[in-house]
């Protein structure tokens, strides 16, 4: 396998990886806090978006939470990703914008514990999936 892309994500403290062969790719994910933390995630040829909520563990009582969305195919100009909890008294939104990781793979990322996340085009929300919370 070959690493075709590189990035650091700052607010989820996370380094992710465009690995490919052949037909086969992959996002891997790892935490820069936690060295044994770290994902393989599937990518697909159709479009998707797909994402995590999880927490990396710093001590026995600090945690640093975040989000992680990333999908396949093209987003259109200006859209931006709506990371949302699923609190309804103490809801929180985070506007994040993704960033492209070769020419159809992008990611975003938000600090905290988010449920849902969302792809919107000038406020049009255009596809919503739930953040998974163990891989």
């Amino acid at each position: 396998m070959r690493i075709a892309g590189q990035l650091a994500l700052p607010a989820s403290r996370l380094v992710v990886r465009l690995r490919e062969d052949d037909d086969l790719a992959c996002l891997e994910v790892r935490s820069r806090l936690d060295r044994t933390q770290s994902f393989l995630l599937p990518l697909t040829q159709q479009p998707i978006l797909a994402g995590l909520s999880m927490s990396t563990r710093l001590s026995r009582l600090h945690a640093h939470a975040w989000a992680l969305a990333y999908g396949t195919g093209r987003l259109p100009e200006k859209c931006l990703l709506r990371f949302e909890s699923d609190g309804l008294r103490y809801r929180r939104t985070y506007d994040a914008v993704p960033q492209r990781m070769g020419e159809r793979l992008w990611v975003a990322d938000a600090e905290g514990i988010f449920a849902t996340v969302a792809a919107a085009t000038a406020d049009i929300e255009t596809a919503r999936v739930p953040l998974a919370v163990r891989w």
